[in-house]
């Protein structure tokens, strides 16, 4: 068994973007690892800049698998590499700070039945100077009790794609048939955690956000399937019941972002649903609202907690290495 970390970046027409990803991964301290870029099938290849690194290997299919797929391809071949633990990591993201692969594997190393944890991550970043939140759990928050730890992995948003580590051993990749962002990933490691446990990593950065960019896939992978449709089909197959929290910031990201409006419909219906009416009131707001207001103020909002959160990261928090 390889005791190797091995960071899967699966992409897909994400030049720059996948380049700067690899980069927060090389700066990584205090951990042996390697790097495995999925392409699928992306328009440009990136094969000639990194072909001086001898810690990454690029493998592009010959035709776009889709996500689903080309994940099942990512999980297996590592296992079938040996690999002991896969960290993911999105072609858009980056992570948070130069010892981040350390201290989740850490998290492992203090626990032996922790199977999957997650945290340390910059999700959807624009510009390292645009992060609008900061995500740092502290113990006792982590240590609140749960019904089990598949309701605690959905409580600390395991949905996300990035910043999942996960030991390979009971990942079944041929678990699921849909191609969606979150179904192929979420089901196998739900299944693993009505067994095993789950940790995020306490105390330090878990995730720095921004918003500055298309948080809807339809635009990459031509996804149709919401990340709560998604959610919601995964914990049916597994037979869980799990409340999911409609977002306000959801639909308003999908009134500016989607092109479907039964899409932006159905998220609207599903929020209001069994909602006292005060509450339902920001989410008629929304809706009626055109999509240059919402833009513009999303747009100022972000802005205005980007200005600020920059200055306490700066005080706060100075092992970040890309400020």
């Amino acid at each position: 068994m390889n005791n190797k970390i091995a960071v899967i970046i699966l992409t897909y027409n994400r030049y720059s973007e996948v380049l700067r990803a690899i980069k927060t991964v090389i700066n990584q301290k205090s951990i042996d690892y390697h790097i495995f870029i999925f392409d699928n099938c992306s328009k440009v290849s990136i094969e000639k800049q990194l072909s001086t690194y001898k810690n990454i290997t690029y493998i592009r299919h010959k035709k776009n698998i889709g996500f689903g797929n080309n994940l099942g391809f990512a999980i297996r071949y590592v296992k079938n590499k040996g690999y002991l633990y896969s960290f993911l990591l999105g072609d858009d993201d980056m992570l948070a700070y130069e010892n981040v692969l350390s201290d989740m594997h850490k998290l492992f190393k203090d626990d032996s039945n922790v199977h999957v944890a997650r945290g340390g991550f910059a999700l959807f970043e624009i510009s390292p100077n645009f992060i609008t939140q900061i995500f740092t759990y502290k113990n006792n928050d982590i240590k609140k009790e749960f019904e089990s730890e598949i309701e605690r992995s959905l409580n600390f948003n395991i949905s996300f794609y990035s910043g999942i580590m996960f030991k390979n051993e009971f990942v079944d990749p041929n678990l699921c048939k849909y191609d969606d962002f979150v179904t192929p990933l979420i089901l196998p490691l739900l299944k693993v955690l009505k067994t095993k446990k789950f940790n995020i990593l306490p105390e330090k950065i878990t995730i720095l956000g921004s918003s500055g960019t298309d948080q809807l896939a339809t635009r990459i992978y031509n996804e149709s399937t919401s990340n709560t449709e998604a959610l919601q089909r995964t914990l049916k197959i597994l037979k869980i019941n799990f409340t999911l929290k409609p977002s306000i910031f959801e639909l308003i990201n999908y009134k500016i972002y989607s092109r479907d409006i039964s899409l932006i419909k159905k998220y609207y219906m599903y929020s209001i649903s069994n909602r006292k009416f005060i509450n339902k009131v920001p989410y008629f707001l929304v809706m009626k609202s055109p999509k240059l207001i919402l833009i513009l103020l999303k747009y100022s909002i972000k802005k205005m907690l980007s200005f600020k959160i920059y200055f306490i990261l700066k005080k706060k928090h100075d092992y970040i290495a890309y400020l």
